[in-house]
């Protein structure tokens, strides 16, 4: 998700991986982020707005088993997760919770007040649910 052309780099990866030999590849959807709050009609707004103003290739996971095929690669297996975090800080600063909501209400996608509820109210919420990762 983080390089320009992922194609390119995983055609780049085969090209250098040694022929019959193994590697594991996992990226996340994060189209697919869900996070477990009482106004989910904010949480969906913090994931669109996620998805297409802050990450990028943010559905790079669902996309990750074609791309590495059309590399050249065999792929024998695809393991779908859905991590949970039960702990906010941990949640917050891998998800960018906070920033991404305060990014979103500064540019106006997000209304201020709500946003800063929702946000505050997360801690009280225990479990926040990102998405999926494809391999």
């Amino acid at each position: 998700m983080h390089v320009a052309d992922p194609v390119g780099a995983l055609a780049h990866l085969h090209r250098a991986t040694r022929p019959g030999a193994r590697i594991g590849l996992a990226e996340p959807d994060w189209d697919t982020l869900i996070v477990d709050a009482e106004d989910l009609e904010t949480s969906r707004a913090f994931t669109r707005y996620t998805t297409a103003e802050v990450v990028r290739h943010a559905t790079i996971g669902r996309s990750l088993v074609r791309f590495a095929e059309q590399a050249g690669f065999c792929v024998e297996t695809v393991l779908a997760t859905t991590p949970v975090f039960r702990d906010f800080p941990e949640a917050d600063h891998t998800l960018g919770l906070g920033r991404n909501m305060q990014q979103a209400i500064n540019e106006g996608r997000i209304d201020r007040d709500r946003g800063h509820r929702w946000f505050a109210d997360l801690p009280r919420s225990r479990s926040m649910h990102p998405s999926p990762s494809s391999a």
